[in-house]
């Protein structure tokens, strides 16, 4: 909470919030944070007796780091078709297309990455094609 704290003063002190050592400094403090976290989630697994609850802990686990790589992928994805023009965002999306709709379309381009797809309908950049084949790569190995 600390962290927290800090980071909102300096967002309103323009001489601290020019100095990028401090505040890479406290996003360091928020990682030490969430180490703490885990280590307390390790703690609290270890005093789980019941083979069901552990089953369930762990497949929520595995359903929650499929989440976080289609999120993850989805806005990679949707920051290169923005990136350069001629991207997939300009064949497919329109100025007035709404955020939610525009991160649906490219979440929904991660979830279809996850089986192996080999029909990407990107727009033909260079860039889009490497990251596709990327997450198709480790949407094969990895998940």
């Amino acid at each position: 909470l600390t962290a927290d704290w800090a980071l909102w003063l300096i967002s309103f002190n323009r001489v601290l919030h020019s100095s990028t050592f401090l505040v890479q400094g406290l996003s360091l403090l928020r990682l030490i944070r969430l180490a703490k976290c885990c280590h307390l989630l390790r703690v609290s697994l270890e005093r789980v007796r019941s083979i069901t609850r552990m089953l369930l802990i762990n497949l929520s686990g595995y359903l929650l780091s499929i989440l976080v790589w289609v999120h993850f992928s989805g806005c990679v994805f949707y920051a290169i078709g923005r990136s350069e023009e001629g991207g997939w965002t300009d064949h497919y999306l329109t100025p007035e297309t709404h955020p939610a709709d525009a991160y649906f379309a490219s979440t929904h381009w991660a979830v279809v990455q996850l089986q192996g797809s080999t029909n990407v309908n990107t727009s033909g950049l260079f860039v889009e094609r490497c990251f596709a084949f990327f997450v198709v790569l480790v949407s094969i190995v990895f998940l």
